[in-house]
């Protein structure tokens, strides 16, 4: 027990060094002697100290602001920040650092980066004038860097300050509106925290607005003039006493001309546009892949510098792949400070064998060095096992298929088969899975019964004639021992009422009795022993109750094996040894192709694809699909095979796959149970008695069943339906790799697009050989018509020929 606490402790604390972070930041990086600016440090994901100890600055005033305790803000991402403010000050004139901070979290350090800042003489200012009424205010307004000759596409940082006398009360900082020459920037924006300082012998208040640029070209680049608009409040008498006006004041701030310097020549190999200091990492989400199968790497570049504008790292030896544009992640707020991370994401596959993901590397140009450097990933081994989707050549040649347009992003390979399936539908004269239905019907019944015997048959009054047949009844029970008295009222009895004209043999027996005992002479008086008297009374109670409801008996005729025993290998053996044209025709040859079960056409896609047929496979996978069973796995590698090969379909929002991974028959068994369910439960009340235990929980179910009932009617509504794109008799699958769809019906015609295998399209009309179809993008296009196959098929289909068609050689020429 000590060593699993100890454990929990030792994991809080790494986890919690792993979240924490401590940041320095400054509201001015220029500031003028005496002037004073604030400086915040913010800490996350950690509880913070009372105070904080700061190392001394040579040169610097560090004063807390407040009463030195942190204050609580919401950062990105919803976390929670602890911010302690300082007022920095200093009078020496230069270049000054803040030095890293260091705070102990748990038995790890966390530290800040040393943060600088220039301190510069007030003589250097130059003020201009305002006029506001009949004062004239003096201010400056101007921009400031830290270097003055960059190199082209280096990140430097840059603020446009402001001086302002501080007996005018500023409402508003505005954003201000500049020119540039051969320079980016971002927007320069106010920064919330307003400084002071004493200039001209009187109190200035200093706005800063920071921000980061870069040169876009060599030699001279400008930044500025720029104009700020201030709104100003001010104090005048009105009709009710002194009031507030909004005055709104224009600023001009001067121009920073810079001298940029051109990067180096002798590049090294690779290099496109990143500047600065960084550091690569390269990972990828499955290193056990097949042979062939694509991979996405994932690239982090750290670093500072141009992060917001840089290209993606580039594969060091790119021979036997097939590289994709790479993606990178969008950047937030961070993208406007020089330092970060970015991820690329790189989609690549193998044309050949490969054992490894190869280095990925970076050139960049280092500005503090001036110099260029390269940063390389460390390869990845990769563990890959050989591919079963082989197709094979004219000469039984192993071929890799070629690389797709389109690149997946998780699965990397199609579902197995399912083993051990029926291969066609069951052929019962009752469907099994609605049996189900005889549970709630029982229930129904016997509340209903219950609800008769309790409510309505004491409310039901005999009829004179029920009367009369009880007291003919009851004197028949209790007649004496004598036979001939009970034979009589027997006799009486039967023909009083039986109303058939043909009595059965017992009643007709009992008949015979009596007369031969009441109306023909004997010489002996009749003897009736007891049995006999029972069996009689039996047959006549028989007689009395009269049959309400007929029930039928169906029987359920079991379905016949159409499988003979055979020594031959089974079509999951001969899919296994790899003999895919052969399992696909014992698949199609175990039944008629209308009785085929999903789990055949399912596994017959399967096979289509291991051939190397993509169209093929889609074909039979939407033909699973169709058949009334839904079927999971042909839809997950019918969806696998539109994103790998980029086949053109129905595009659907991803909340709709979602709903895929439910079958919709649960959907709509689950409604049917809700009915039965809401039935039950109405029937309860009328059958049970006041303070039943079963009233409880029929009201706990007519609460969750509406619900219920609805998430599954949502459900219903919004679950995916390619019959609402066309009639599956309308629709068609393109089986081969890539079709030309054509403007005319002749190959002299314009071409519309291209079309991948598997696509689904709608056809729309039939000239000789060529159909005239349409996509689910509205695309439309003549196409030969031995390139696609209908859905439903006309006839049954025969084992496909996995040979791509050849359009100047088999298709049609007009």
């Amino acid at each position: 027990m000590k060593n699993l606490i100890t454990a929990l402790i030792t994991l809080t604390m790494v986890a919690l060094t792993q979240a924490a972070s401590l940041e320095v930041s400054l509201a001015s990086r220029f500031i003028v002697r005496g002037e004073q600016t604030v400086m915040e440090i913010t800490l996350s994901d950690v509880t913070p100290p009372e105070s904080l100890r700061l190392p001394a600055i040579r040169g610097v005033v560090v004063q807390p602001r407040g009463f030195g305790g942190p204050n609580t803000t919401i950062m990105p991402g919803r976390k929670i920040g602890y911010v302690y403010q300082y007022q920095i000050s200093s009078f020496e004139v230069g270049a000054h650092t803040i030095p890293k901070i260091t705070m102990r979290v748990g038995n790890e350090t966390i530290e800040s980066d040393p943060i600088s800042f220039e301190v510069f003489d007030a003589k250097s200012l130059t003020f201009s004038e305002l006029k506001i009424g009949d004062e004239i205010t003096p201010y400056a307004a101007f921009f400031k860097t830290t270097k003055t000759n960059p190199y082209v596409g280096e990140i430097i940082p840059v603020e446009l300050k402001v001086y302002f006398p501080a007996n005018i009360r500023i409402e508003e900082w505005g954003i201000p509106d500049f020119e540039r020459s051969g320079i980016t920037a971002w927007r320069f924006e106010p920064r919330p925290q307003i400084g002071n300082v004493i200039l001209l012998g009187a109190n200035y208040q200093c706005a800063s607005y920071p921000s980061n640029m870069s040169a876009s070209q060599a030699g001279k680049v400008r930044v500025g003039p720029a104009k700020i608009r201030l709104i100003a409040l001010q104090n005048v008498i009105g009709q009710f006493g002194f009031e507030r006006n909004a005055l709104p004041l224009y600023l001009n701030a001067e121009a920073l001309d810079l001298e940029a310097k051109p990067l180096p020549p002798n590049s090294p190999k690779g290099f496109t546009n990143a500047v600065g200091t960084f550091s690569i990492d390269a990972s990828v989400s499955d290193t056990e892949l097949r042979e062939g199968d694509p991979i996405n790497v994932e690239l982090a570049v750290s670093g500072k510098g141009n992060l917001d504008s840089m290209d993606a790292p580039l594969l060091s030896d790119a021979d036997g792949w097939k590289l994709y544009d790479a993606t990178r992640s969008q950047m937030g707020e961070e993208r406007r400070l020089q330092k970060g991370t970015v991820t690329f994401k790189q989609f690549m596959r193998p044309t050949s064998r490969q054992v490894l993901v190869p280095p990925f590397q970076l050139p960049y140009f280092d500005p503090d060095l001036g110099e260029y450097k390269v940063v390389s990933t460390a390869p990845i081994p990769l563990s890959v096992a050989p591919s079963t989707a082989v197709m094979q050549s004219p000469n039984n040649v192993a071929m890799i298929p070629a690389a797709a347009d389109i690149p997946i992003e998780q699965m990397t390979d199609i579902l197995g088969i399912i083993r051990g399936s029926a291969m066609t539908q069951p052929s019962s004269s009752i469907a099994l899975p609605h049996l189900w239905h005889l549970i709630p019907l029982i229930l129904t019944l016997v509340l209903s019964f219950a609800i008769f015997y309790r409510k309505l048959l004491p409310r039901m009054r005999p009829t004179p004639i029920m009367i009369e047949r009880k007291g003919d009844w009851k004197d028949l029970e209790q007649a004496s021992d004598d036979p001939a008295q009970l034979l009589r009222l027997a006799g009486r009895f039967i023909a009083k009422w039986s109303s058939s004209e043909q009595p059965s043999s017992e009643i007709q027996s009992i008949l015979d009795e009596r007369d031969q005992s009441c109306f023909l002479p004997t010489t002996s008086p009749p003897i009736m022993t007891i049995s006999r008297r029972k069996e009689i009374l039996k047959t006549l109670r028989k007689l009395m109750m009269l049959a309400v409801f007929g029930l039928g008996l169906c029987g359920i005729t079991p379905p016949t094996s159409a499988e003979e025993v055979s020594t031959t290998p089974s079509a999951e053996q001969l899919y296994e040894q790899g003999s895919y044209k052969e399992a696909i025709t014992q698949w199609l040859s175990s039944g008629p192709f209308d009785t085929l079960s999903a789990a055949t056409l399912y596994n017959i896609g399967n096979a289509c694809y291991r051939s190397g047929s993509q169209g093929q496979a889609a074909l039979y996978y939407r033909r699973a699909l169709i058949v009334p069973s839904h079927h999971v796995e042909a839809r997950q590698n019918l969806r696998f095979l539109e994103r790998k090969f980029g086949a053109l379909t129905i595009k659907r929002p991803d909340y709709q796959y979602k709903l895929t991974q439910i079958p919709e028959s649960w959907l709509t068994t689950t409604l049917l149970a809700c009915a039965w369910t809401a039935v039950i439960c109405l029937l309860i009340f009328p059958a049970t008695r006041s303070g039943s235990k079963l009233r409880i929980a029929a009201v706990a179910a007519l609460i969750i069943t509406p619900l219920l009932s609805i998430a599954c009617a949502v459900g219903k509504h919004y679950y995916p339906d390619d019959s609402q794109f066309a009639p599956y008799t309308d629709q068609a699958v393109i089986v081969i790799d890539k079709a030309t769809i054509f403007a005319d019906a002749s190959r002299s015609a314009g071409q519309v697009i291209e079309a991948p295998g598997g696509s689904l399209c709608r056809i729309i009309q039939r000239s000789d050989r060529w159909i005239y179809i349409a996509f689910a993008t509205q695309t439309r296009g003549w196409i030969p018509a031995e390139q696609i196959e209908p859905l439903v098929p006309n006839s049954p289909p025969t084992t496909p020929s996995f040979q791509p068609a050849s359009q100047e050689e088999k298709g049609p020429s007009a």
